[in-house]
């Protein structure tokens, strides 16, 4: 799946972007974009809500951008998980900042708009930035909401941890009665503050207790998209049945076949020995006719096909035509239940498999491929005569008993070549004449074939 391309939309025209990276990190995903003049660009989303899009100019260090990028999970930029986090056909447009929080704030509590407005802590002037979720805690305390302003409070000593004004309100309420509840985090945490226990559960997501915990809580909040960037990279570090069944469900729920094949074969780059894994993609293969895909994937791992399956395997084998070299390297080890059952359209197969190796790897090539065939009766023919021709190879007094086996297996262009090295030293034989001109027309090259037809028939003439 290529790399999905965005659009910038400005005030007179659009920008193309290139998707490079996703960063899933806490309740963020980040996803990083370059232009046509490699600018990159930052789409930045809360949870799975599009916020807005801004050009690195310079990060500090220590940005949520960055950290993303340092500590989130890590998602290439061909798998379906962008696309489904943007569509292809969406554009995106910057707004200003004020619009922005103007149109969160008929959505997202303060305690949100403040973590949000984080996310933009190299993009927003340091004292706008404070300025702003200071105005949230303050909204809370008129309000009366005492701990929904500790909230706030817990996230500025995080986010400007040396603000003396932030270091003075903290010391202020230290004496209240949840100064211990950052310290346990414990079920009550989970729910007074589900978004830093989030946070908590996040930074420890590799162990397997904790990863099934923010498995659920992703779960109850419907973040599909989470789960399987968290179950993919669990897996790729731990592979377990139970953890890819989860996955597995969650990619069949949320995408198309081509989706769910992209997600699989995402998972196989990085754990191509996991059992449950290729047993799922030699399914989807075969329901998808990519016998190219099958072969690769048999010849490489010790799979054991059902019966069914094998049936499947023999009907496309049976309506296969080799295309290229890269189509057919492991085609060898599966003609021979094709020889039993279709020996016409096996045969078919091989010659055809000769013509595209005799071109791509030479006669040496060619009998490398056939020697898994040759205890086959039926394969024998073709074998003989691929080694009769690597022994006439620089056998110049025979290169008309060479050209004939290379027509014989459809290799014209070393046809052509060995009758016209024949005409040049039988001068006075109409023979490699009328081949040549029978190659020349077979080649769609009328012309040629005209000429030598001409010279035929005048040599031909007198006799």
């Amino acid at each position: 799946m290529e790399p999905i391309t965005l659009s910038l939309k400005t005030n007179n025209s659009s920008v193309p972007l290139k998707a490079e990276q996703l960063a899933v990190y806490i309740q963020s995903k980040v996803l990083k974009a370059t232009d046509p003049e490699h600018n990159i660009y930052y789409l930045l989303f809360y949870k799975n809500r599009f916020l807005n899009v801004v050009k690195d100019e310079g990060l500090s260090p220590d940005s949520h951008v960055n950290k993303a990028f340092e500590k989130g999970i890590l998602i290439a930029p061909h798998h379906p998980l962008i696309r489904a986090l943007i569509p292809p056909e969406k554009h995106i447009k910057r707004q200003s900042f004020q619009q922005l929080f103007k149109s969160l704030k008929k959505t997202y509590t303060p305690q949100e708009l403040a973590l949000i407005a984080t996310y933009f802590d190299s993009f927003i002037e340091k004292d706008k930035l404070f300025s702003y979720i200071q105005s949230l805690y303050y909204q809370h305390r008129r309000d009366g909401k005492m701990f929904a302003g500790h909230r706030i409070i817990q996230l500025l000593s995080e986010q400007m941890p040396e603000n003396e004004w932030v270091r003075k309100v903290k010391h202020e309420v230290a004496a209240n009665p949840y100064r211990n509840l950052y310290d346990t985090c414990d079920e009550t945490l989970r729910v007074k503050d589900p978004l830093f226990y989030e946070k908590i559960l996040f930074s420890q997501h590799s162990e397997s207790d904790v990863f099934h915990e923010l498995f659920a809580l992703l779960e109850s909040q419907g973040r599909w998209i989470d789960q399987i960037a968290l179950s993919t990279n669990h897996l790729i570090s731990s592979p377990n049945k139970e953890v890819y069944t989860a996955f597995k469900q969650q990619c069949e729920s949320h995408f198309h076949n081509s989706g769910i094949r992209s997600s699989l074969e995402y998972l196989y780059a990085q754990i191509p020995e996991f059992k449950p894994l290729l047993q799922d993609m030699l399914s989807l293969y075969l329901q998808s006719d990519s016998i190219e895909k099958v072969m690769a994937l048999l010849h490489k791992h010790s799979l054991v096909l059902s019966a069914n399956q094998e049936n499947k395997m023999m009907h496309l084998l049976e309506n296969y035509s080799p295309i290229n070299q890269s189509n057919i390297n492991h085609l060898n080890k599966f003609m021979l239940p094709l020889f039993h059952t279709h020996p016409e359209r096996a045969n078919n197969i091989l010659y055809e498999c000769i013509e595209i190796l005799m071109i791509d790897t030479g006669i040496n090539g060619v009998i490398e491929w056939l020697k898994p065939l040759e205890g086959t009766p039926e394969a024998r023919p073709a074998i003989q005569k691929a080694k009769q021709i690597k022994s006439l190879t620089n056998d110049l007094d025979n290169q008309d008993q060479l050209g004939e086996l290379y027509y014989h297996f459809r290799y014209l262009d070393g046809a052509l070549e060995c009758f016209s090295w024949e005409m040049e030293l039988k001068e006075n034989d109409p023979t490699p004449i009328k081949w040549l001109a029978k190659i020349y027309s077979e080649k769609g090259m009328t012309e040629e074939a005209k000429a030598y037809q001409q010279l035929y028939i005048s040599m031909t003439a007198d006799v």
